[in-house]
C-alpha cells in the first residue's frame, strides 16, 4: 500500500512543487513563497507578546507565544527557527509555536534573528544568544520561570540552540 499525505500536507507539498525550486530562487523570493504557503490566522487560544531585545546597533524582534488560559509565571521554551539562516519567520513558524505552547502549557520564546545573506555568520548565533541571555536575566518581566528554561530548534535552529546552550547565559 502506497503511503499518502493528509490533505493539508499534500497541499503544502503541491505548492512547493510548483515552478522553480526554492534553492534556485533569490533569498527574497524564497522567503515570500514560504510566507505565502505557511500563512495562517493566529490561533485564538494562544497570545503573542512582541518586543525587541537590543543587540549592538540592532534590535532583535522577539515573540513570546503563550496559552491564553495560562496565568502566572510559565516555564519557557526558547525556540530558534531553522531555514539555513536564510528562511524562517514568526509567520512561517507561527503555527508550530502555537502548537508547542498549547501542547506543553509553556511560553515559547521565538527570537527572529537577522537572515543571511543580509547579515553574515556569526550574527545569527550572536543575536539568538543575546535574546537567550536577555530572557535568562529578565524573564520575570515577561512572566517566565527562567529556572525551567528549555532550549529547542529545528534544522539550523537546533544547531544555533546547541551553541547557545554551550555558551550559557
Amino acid at each position: 500500500m502506497a503511503a499518502s499525505l493528509d490533505i493539508v500536507n499534500q497541499s503544502f507539498v503541491n505548492e512547493l512543487s510548483k515552478g522553480t525550486p526554492l534553492y534556485e530562487k533569490t533569498p527574497t523570493e524564497a522567503r515570500q513563497i514560504l510566507e505565502d504557503v505557511q500563512k495562517h490566522t493566529p490561533a485564538p487560544d494562544v497570545s503573542q507578546e512582541e518586543f525587541e531585545v537590543p543587540y549592538e546597533s540592532y534590535n532583535v524582534k522577539t515573540i513570546i507565544f503563550r496559552p491564553k488560559n495560562a496565568s502566572g509565571y510559565l516555564p519557557a521554551i526558547f525556540y530558534t527557527h531553522g531555514g539555513g539562516w536564510i528562511l524562517g519567520s514568526p509567520t512561517v513558524h507561527g503555527s508550530l509555536m502555537e502548537d508547542l505552547a498549547r501542547q506543553t502549557s509553556a511560553a515559547v520564546v521565538f527570537p527572529y534573528y537577522s537572515p543571511a545573506p543580509e547579515k553574515q555568520y556569526p550574527t545569527q548565533f550572536e543575536q539568538s544568544f543575546a535574546v537567550l541571555k536577555y530572557i535568562a536575566e529578565n524573564g520575570e518581566k515577561h512572566d517566565l520561570k527562567t529556572d525551567t528554561l528549555a532550549l529547542a530548534g529545528d534544522s539550523v535552529g537546533g544547531k544555533t540552540t546547541s551553541f547557545d546552550e554551550q555558551e550559557g547565559p
